[in-house]
């Protein structure tokens, strides 16, 4: 995705921003559903790089670390842009309640 051939956390950020940035370039439409959304960016973090939703520092686990993580970048309900690893897990550029209400949803959460 950013042209490094690997697949990675920087691939992500790359989808991330063109989900924020509505770029609808078809690189970025992983379902090829024919727009880029929120859906290709669940769809890249669980099928291409087999992540649970929640697993920011990418050790493949949804876990307590997890918060750890996202709770230190210090964005959580403030109106400032925020990624990936900052907990912005359903591709709206914030991290808010909505992201914490996704990733349980999906019940990957390990105590």
């Amino acid at each position: 995705m950013n042209g490094d051939g690997e697949l990675s956390a920087a691939d992500l950020n790359a989808i991330h921003a063109a989900i924020v940035l509505d770029d609808n370039e078809p690189k970025f439409d992983i379902n090829s559903d024919g727009h880029v959304s929120a859906v290709d960016g669940v769809t890249y973090v669980e099928q291409i790089l087999s992540l649970p939703v929640g697993d920011s520092n990418f050790d493949s686990i949804f876990s307590s670390a997890d918060f750890v993580t996202i709770f230190q970048s210090n964005k959580y309900q403030k109106d400032v842009d925020a990624t990936w690893s900052d907990g912005d897990w359903n591709f709206d550029g914030r991290f808010d309640t909505s992201d914490l209400v996704l990733a349980f949803q999906r019940g990957t959460y390990r105590e």
